[in-house]
């Protein structure tokens, strides 16, 4: 039995590993060519979406209006990224505005989403179905204890089905739709001031690093004493720029190997496709994160930084997904006292 599902869990990746490159390369086509259209209107350049309304959408920045549940993992977080046209981050098809009588307006932007059909979890060793996510649901023969404890041990194989892909609408361009939106729970705050947040972030986050303010001209995350450094507050002309680059060496800190353990961090050379992908990972957190808690960060719109990136992407498209997973993983790490 063992040796079947080994086999299995070999060769089902594959079409979720080319499915996610083909829509990461989709993506970033997309990027290239909104920052062209961005260009020739005269707008400023944009490599993501920084913006808000009527606050944050914790715990999710995306919310699918078709099942009212959170989009899951790289959708959650991409499709509020890349849509610049838009102030709220729900969506929909065209087959659902259509059910529900109504219809999407004549030109509007399309976002691609792609997901598994399903996903099962085995046991390395016995070959025993754990649970099978389908269709959302999932079917358990275990706790989530037992599971998290067998994901410790390196017991716990993956066996993802054949993904498809879904073409969705910001409901701000569905027409003829009488919409109840969903109240979105704030677990934070209501106001905190400044680089309160620092302070706050690492209350939550379990293990959180160790972290200096010491005078000098470097910001920085050092893996090997497991510390950040931020520059006083009085080497800062705004505050939310110090809260942006404190929450961006936060991010690199979730890759020490006693949190999410991402081998790069610490070990990749300035300039390397490995130090870019660590740099996309915590510039997504950083825009991620802000989404999800109302925290104002300053919008990098330089000509240098969206063509550098964009050249980056361009050569990389698979990095963007990449590190959109890993954001994933790191986000949820950082909120894990407030999920709790």
């Amino acid at each position: 039995m063992l040796e079947t599902m080994e086999k299995e869990t070999m060769a089902k990746p594959k079409p979720l590993e080319k499915a996610e490159f083909s829509t990461s390369k989709y993506t970033v086509e997309r990027m290239i060519e909104n920052d062209k259209q961005r260009v020739a209107q005269g707008l400023p350049r944009v490599l993501f979406n920084y913006g808000y309304k009527n606050g944050a959408t914790f715990p999710e920045s995306a919310q699918s209006k078709s099942t009212t549940k959170p989009y899951g993992g790289i959708n959650r977080i991409l499709l509020p990224l890349m849509d610049l046209e838009h102030d709220s981050h729900i969506y929909l098809t065209r087959t659902k505005a259509k059910m529900w009588g109504g219809d999407i307006k004549e030109g509007a932007t399309s976002y691609r989403v792609v997901h598994p059909t399903y996903v099962t979890y085995v046991h390395k060793e016995t070959g025993k179905r754990l649970v099978t996510y389908d269709g959302g649901k999932g079917k358990p023969n275990t706790t989530e204890e037992e599971l998290k404890e067998l994901r410790k041990q390196n017991l716990v194989i993956t066996i993802v089905g054949k993904p498809k892909f879904s073409y969705v609408y910001n409901v701000e361009d569905a027409v003829g739709i009488d919409f109840k939106f969903p109240e979105f729970k704030q677990d934070f705050p209501d106001k905190i001031d400044g680089d309160k947040w620092i302070e706050y972030l690492l209350e939550i986050m379990p293990n959180p690093p160790n972290i200096t303010r010491n005078v000098g001209n470097v910001n920085y995350y050092r893996e090997s004493t497991d510390t950040i450094n931020i520059l006083p507050n009085k080497q800062w002309h705004e505050l939310k720029h110090l809260v942006s680059t404190a929450i961006h060496e936060i991010y690199h800190s979730t890759g020490h190997h006693s949190r999410v353990n991402r081998p790069n961090v610490g070990h990749s050379t300035f300039g390397s496709k490995k130090y870019a992908k660590e740099e996309l990972i915590a510039e997504i957190g950083t825009i991620t994160l802000a989404k999800q808690l109302d925290i104002e960060i300053p919008v990098d719109n330089s000509e240098a930084y969206v063509s550098s990136w964009l050249s980056v992407l361009n050569d990389n498209p698979s990095m963007l997904f990449e590190s959109v997973k890993e954001v994933d993983k790191a986000t949820r790490y950082i909120l894990a006292g407030i999920n709790e």
